[in-house]
This record gives structure tokens, sequence and C-alpha cells, in this order.
């Protein structure tokens, strides 16, 4: 999971900038459903704590959780670490 959590632009996953530097994950968007009918939620790391928002509450969550749910992921927002 550390590869999903800090992004080396040189990972072919994922389209990289073309300067060279380092991204950590910030936050992610899940869908859960099917093609008719579903749920998004969002993860966001905040301060080192990651919470998850929903529709109706948020609540921190283990980053456990977080990398979990980032295998499942539809988007992914990184900020760049110098």
């Amino acid at each position: 999971m550390q590869q999903i959590l800090q992004l080396t632009f040189t990972n072919k996953q994922i389209p990289a900038p073309s300067q060279d530097g380092h991204c950590r994950l910030a936050g992610l968007v899940v869908y859960s459903g099917s093609a008719t009918k579903g749920h998004y939620v969002a993860y966001i790391n905040q301060n080192g704590r990651w919470r998850l928002y929903g529709d109706a509450r948020v609540q921190t969550v283990a980053p456990a959780a977080a990398e979990q749910a980032a295998e499942r992921a539809y988007l992914y927002f990184y900020n760049k670490v110098s």
C-alpha cells in the first residue's frame, strides 16, 4: 500500500507531471454500488488524520481503513512533497 499513499513520479501506474519529485496522498473518492444506484464518499487526510466524509456524517478512521479504500478509489488527490 505504500505505493498508493506516496507517489513517486516515475510510477508507471499514474501519469506524472514533468517535474521530478514526490507526492503524498491527500484524499480519495470511493464509489460503492451498481451502475444504476450507488453512493460516493471521500477520505481526506487532514493534519495526519484520515477522515471519512459521507452524506450525513464525518468520522475519523484508521490509516489502515484509508489504505484499504485506496485500493478501490476512483479519484486520487495528491500534494507535492518537497
